[in-house]
């Protein structure tokens, strides 16, 4: 089943939906806004945003330099596997950068409801996504990948 979704909902599709819904219903929704001064809210932001691009670009980066695909829909045509970098970190960067982008447009939000959006997206991606890749790298690299997931954790 997940192999099915992750093929047809692409992580930045369900992502960009995430974050709209985030909108609709902190447009739609009565609420009052987060108990967040300006300042802590544009120190939130800014921080879980550069956070976010940050372990995203490096992500594509590395894989880039290492001649691997970025498709998460086909993770059977990886070349390479790819350990250094942010990749010693987390064995996600993109799906942790683009969560962390979400916690920023939450905050951006001032909603209460829009919060439960970057969870809502770590658990489809944990669900649905990481372990289809998890299932192809495991059979693509064998015990390479899998001495990888001993020692570097899925998340943080």
């Amino acid at each position: 089943m997940s192999s099915r979704l992750a093929r047809r909902f692409p992580p930045v599709l369900v992502w960009l939906v995430v974050g709209a819904l985030m909108a609709l219903c902190a447009r739609l929704v009565p609420s009052a806004p987060l108990p967040l001064s300006n300042t802590s809210g544009v120190v939130l932001i800014g921080a879980s945003t550069a956070l976010g691009v940050t372990f995203a670009v490096a992500a594509v980066v590395q894989f880039g330099r290492a001649q691997t695909t970025v498709d998460p829909r086909m993770p059977d045509n990886a070349s390479a596997l790819v350990t250094s970098g942010v990749f010693r970190f987390t064995r996600n960067p993109m799906y942790l950068g683009l969560s962390l982008l979400l916690a920023a447009w939450a905050l951006k939000l001032n909603h209460p409801v829009a919060l439960a959006g970057p969870p809502l997206f770590v658990l489809w991606i944990d669900r649905m996504q990481i372990p289809f890749e998890e299932r192809a790298m495991s059979a693509r690299f064998g015990e390479a990948f899998d001495r990888y997931c001993r020692t570097t954790r899925r998340w943080i």
